[in-house]
C-alpha cells in the first residue's frame, strides 16, 4: 500500500501502487482473479471478498496525486475497481458492474480523487490542514475587487499557471477548480463531517446518474 504523503516527490506513482495490489491478488490466488468465472481453489473463494476490499483501501492512501490523470490512465484505474468488485460479488466479467459499484457505495475513480481533493481543500479553509497545502484565497479577500456575484460566494481564486500538463496539478489550481465546480449548498457548509457526507451523496448521484 501506498503510505507516502500527498505531493511528496519520493513518492512513488500512486498508479503503479495500486496495480501492485492488484498484482498481489493474482499472486495469492495463483490464477487470473481478473477473470471470476476461472476455476479457482475452493480454499481461496472465501477469502476473495476480504482480498477486494483490501484493493479498495489501498487506494485510499495517496489518491489525490491522482488529480489531472489523462483519461486512458483514469479508465485503467477504474478497471482494477471494476475487478475488484466482480471479486466480492463473484461475478464475471460480462456482468454488469454498475449495480456492484453501488451496492458497495464506491465512487468511481475520477470522483474518488474529487472527494479527496475536496475534503482537503475544505480542511485548509477551516484551518486544520497541514500549512504547507496552503494558503487558498477566497473571492472576497481579494481587495478592490469590483462587485460581481462571484464576490458575494465562498469561491477561491484560481492560481495563474503556465504549463496545462503540470501546473494544473498543482495543488492550489486543482483546489481551486474542484471547489468552484461544486454547489454552493455544499461549500456553504462548515462541519468537516458533514461536508463528507454530503460531498460524497453529491458525487455518488452525479456518477451513477
Amino acid at each position: 500500500m501506498c503510505k507516502h504523503s500527498l505531493y511528496d516527490e519520493n513518492s512513488p506513482d500512486c498508479f503503479t501502487c495500486l496495480f501492485s495490489w492488484y498484482g498481489l491478488l493474482i499472486m495469492v490466488g495463483g490464477v487470473d482473479l481478473c477473470l471470476p468465472d476461472s476455476p479457482k481453489p475452493d480454499s481461496l473463494k472465501p477469502n476473495l471478498p476480504k482480498l477486494g476490499l483490501r484493493l479498495s483501501l489501498g487506494f485510499r492512501v495517496g489518491n489525490s496525486v491522482l488529480v489531472g490523470l489523462p483519461v486512458y490512465l483514469m479508465r485503467r484505474l477504474q478497471s482494477v475497481f471494476n475487478a475488484a468488485a466482480r471479486l466480492i460479488f463473484y461475478l464475471r466479467r460480462s456482468d454488469h458492474i454498475s449495480d456492484a459499484l453501488i451496492c458497495l457505495h464506491w465512487l468511481r475513480v475520477p470522483e474518488r480523487v474529487e472527494l479527496k481533493i475536496a475534503m482537503l481543500t475544505h480542511k485548509v479553509l477551516c484551518g486544520i490542514a497541514p500549512r504547507y497545502l496552503g494558503p487558498l484565497n477566497r473571492v472576497t479577500d481579494i481587495s478592490g475587487r469590483r462587485s460581481l456575484r462571484s464576490s458575494g460566494t465562498n469561491r477561491l481564486v484560481v492560481p495563474p499557471f503556465r504549463l496545462s500538463t503540470v501546473g494544473s496539478r498543482a495543488f492550489p489550481v486543482a483546489a481551486a477548480k474542484i471547489w468552484n465546480a461544486l454547489p454552493d449548498s455544499l461549500v456553504s457548509i462548515t462541519s468537516p463531517s458533514s461536508f463528507r457526507h454530503h460531498l460524497k451523496t453529491f458525487l455518488f448521484q452525479r456518477s451513477f446518474s
